[in-house]
Order: structure tokens, then sequence, then C-alpha cells
């Protein structure tokens, strides 16, 4: 494993903030739809129509969706939070965890599956069990997954 030590401050600023308990529900919300810091726009393009081309996010395996993940977290086009969203899974943990499968849809034989339907799926769990900020991280990777395959049609 490779470990970075190159700091983007642009990426971890901190900014201390007292808010009352009803701001703080806005805030999470209105942090969740920010990603990392834009990139030059034909950068930012370019990155997703080559994921597009080079993966189809309707039939990829889970190391397809870390690979793809890693690249845009670098780019610049998802953040941290979206990053970890896209490559979390509990079955990898280490021996003695609890470990739950978070999984809604199926795998087919070669081990693949349709991501969008996967994160649909889950956030459409969320809102039937009353889980608003679950449902709102899903429906935010369904978008980023949607994005990538919009862009093989295009």
């Amino acid at each position: 494993m490779r470990v970075s030590m190159e700091y983007n401050p642009l990426l971890y600023s901190r900014t201390n903030i007292n808010l009352s308990a009803n701001q703080k529900t806005d805030v999470f919300f209105s942090l969740l739809e920010k990603s990392a810091p834009e990139q030059k726009e034909h950068v930012a393009t370019d990155i997703w129509e080559e994921l597009s081309r080079s993966h189809n996010i309707r039939n990829a395996s889970f190391r397809e969706i870390q690979e793809i993940s890693a690249k845009l977290y670098k780019a610049g086009q998802i953040s941290l939070f979206d990053h970890g969203m896209l490559t979390f899974e509990p079955m990898l943990a280490p021996p003695g965890s609890l470990k739950a499968n978070l999984h809604m849809t199926s795998f087919n034989a070669d081990g693949r599956k349709d991501w969008i339907a996967e994160y649909e799926q889950r956030a459409q769990s969320d809102l039937k069990t009353g889980n608003p900020m679950g449902y709102v991280q899903n429906q935010k990777v369904v978008e980023i997954l949607r994005h990538l395959f919009n862009d093989l049609d295009e």
C-alpha cells in the first residue's frame, strides 16, 4: 500500500462554526453536496469521458468501482466522503470485526453488477426505514454513477 504525504490545503480547510441543532442538519446536507475543489474544466471532462469509455457502470466489479472512485477523487471530481461511500465494503473488514452485507442486488456469475441499480435500491431502503441522511448519501452516489453512464451515451 502506498501512502502519499502530499497535502493540499484546498481539500482540508477547517472552519469553526457554532450552530444551533436545527442549523446543524442544514449544514450537514449542504456538506454532502460539496465535492473536492473543482479542477480545470477540460481535465474534469476528460476524466469522466475516459472512465465512461473504459468501464460499464451497469456491469462492473467491485474492484472496478474502487478504481473509478479513486480516479474521480484524485481528479477532484468527488469528495472523500463520496469516495468512501463508493468503496466501503464491510465484508472485507479484518477478522473479529462486525461484518454486514450491505448489497441489495446480486452479483452475476462473473462478480459484476449494475451499480446504479444497487445504490438506487440502497436509497429506497433508507427512505422506507426512515433514514433520510442515508437516502441523501446514496442518491448522491446514484448521481455520480449516472453521470458516468450518461457520458457513455453522449
